[in-house]
């Protein structure tokens, strides 16, 4: 929700990378897992990188 949307802003504006980002922010990361199709599109292998399996 929220906590998630925040984070994702925080992300874009520090310039970070999206997955490591996510390593270290569990809302944003469950943003990923929430909307996996998008992020298959977006980012090619965050499930492994994430260690989220299907």
């Amino acid at each position: 929700g929220a906590v998630s949307l925040r984070q994702a802003y925080e992300c874009w504006k520090s310039g970070s990378d999206p997955i490591q980002y996510a390593k270290e922010h569990k809302e944003f990361a469950r943003a990923f897992e929430s909307f996996p199709k998008d992020a298959d599109k977006i980012f090619p292998g965050w499930r492994e990188k994430l260690g989220v399996h299907k």
